[in-house]
């Protein structure tokens, strides 16, 4: 059955999370009766830190035939009751050996998304063969390790391959230099928020980084020239996927074009890992099957069980051309139509980000007649010769309906 006509078999009602920045969490032991105060307390909620002590509870919590945990962000703002209520609700088949994600809770209710361990460990191994990780290399982990991208990328690809787990965070860029200095084949899994900070390391070289994965956003394409000058030895992987994914359908190598200079035509996916199929339902939405995803979702008010064979949403727009190849058009909510045109707000950012790299921001709004259109914020020292600029990029790169309908100057977003 085509996605398009698989709506009615969906796990579950559309939400959406954001790409990549979503915590791991697992099943934990039965709670229901036990008091508040001691699911305050139960030891298999784990709470993400950046310590060694951290990572050796984390991995006798992953030992098979361990009970289930959850491991949830330092900053997870429901608390632990919220969890323990919701893991009140696990069957008993999922009591050990599984692991839960906590969603950002961004665009819906939060959920607690449930995986099994094998199911995370397969992923983890056909990450590792399509980005040629070996046993030689190191993971330098600079995300929480409660975002389903560096838990799954970078923690359990090493677990895999027995590789060496070093943890070093941007809130002291000289410690990170040093690390990414001193570390043979270091692996690094980044989002794009990140890139402004490596202003802070001057002109230094890593060229002992080998391999740099982006997630949770689009590509940086306007900071291409800084990868290339940072980490001149590394590859560059564009990776797309969702916390119900958990979390990779596709893995693209863009190495090529990050060090020629040029900005490809934004939203290009890559191939899906093996075992995952990508369609689109009736409304455009991206859709996928795959052997890796979320087995169901718990909240205090029930769990609900993903059907095997359901086609799951992933809440962005997508299309396939005729040869096969997959372009993703931005979140269902940022692609409109205007004067019977559709807009990808993705693809209008991708254009600025090539020529203004001040922080910008793309406002909702409709012009005189009543159309949907979108007005462009530019940060910070913007003269009118600057935003002139970025206005013709835009009309080079888009029809006339694509452009936004004002550019207004602020001094911050």
């Amino acid at each position: 059955m085509p996605p398009g006509d698989a709506m009615a078999n969906r796990a579950v009602p559309h939400t959406r999370r954001i790409l990549g920045l979503a915590g791991f969490v697992s099943a934990v032991p039965a709670l229901r009766h036990r008091p508040k105060w001691l699911r305050l307390l139960d030891p298999m909620i784990l709470t993400d830190q950046t310590t060694p002590d951290f990572l050796d509870r984390l991995d006798r919590a992953w030992q098979p035939g361990t009970e289930s945990f959850a491991l949830l962000p330092a900053q997870f703002d429901l608390g632990p009751d919220w969890v323990a209520r919701a893991l009140d609700h696990l069957p008993a088949e999922l009591r050990r050996d599984h692991v839960l994600l906590t969603t950002s809770g961004s665009t819906g209710a939060p959920q607690l998304l449930v995986a099994s361990r094998a199911r995370a460990e397969a992923m983890a191994d056909a990450i590792a063969q399509r980005q040629d990780v070996t046993r030689s290399h190191t993971a330098i982990v600079t995300l929480p390790l409660s975002y389903c991208f560096s838990f799954v990328n970078q923690w359990v690809l090493a677990r895999r391959l027995g590789i060496k787990v070093v943890l070093a965070g941007f809130s002291d860029p000289v410690d990170l230099a040093r690390v990414w200095s001193d570390t043979d084949r270091g692996m690094l899994c980044l989002v794009a928020a990140q890139v402004p900070l490596l202003a802070a390391m001057g002109q230094a070289q890593f060229p002992k980084i080998e391999t740099v994965a982006f997630a949770g956003s689009p590509f940086p394409w306007g900071q291409a020239a800084v990868l290339a000058q940072r980490f001149p030895e590394a590859r560059f992987f564009d990776n797309y996927g969702c916390a119900e994914a958990m979390p990779r359908l596709t893995v693209r190598e863009v190495t090529a074009e990050v060090f020629a200079g040029e900005v490809p035509r934004p939203g290009r996916l890559g191939p899906p890992l093996p075992g995952i199929t990508l369609g689109t339902s009736k409304d455009a939405e991206l859709m996928f099957q795959s052997p890796y995803a979320a087995l169901g979702a718990a909240t205090p008010d029930g769990y609900e069980a993903f059907s095997t064979d359901a086609w799951i949403g992933t809440g962005d727009s997508a299309s396939c051309d005729a040869a096969g190849q997959w372009w993703l058009g931005g979140r269902l909510a940022e692609v409109f139509k205007r004067h019977g045109e559709k807009v990808s707000l993705l693809r209008l950012r991708a254009t600025i980000e090539g020529v203004w790299t001040n922080p910008f921001a793309l406002r909702p709004a409709r012009d005189r007649s009543g159309e949907p259109g979108v007005q462009l914020l530019l940060a910070g020292e913007a003269d009118r010769a600057q935003a002139r600029q970025v206005l013709q990029r835009i009309r080079a790169a888009h029809p006339r309906a694509h452009w936004p309908l004002q550019i207004l100057r602020v001094e911050r977003l």
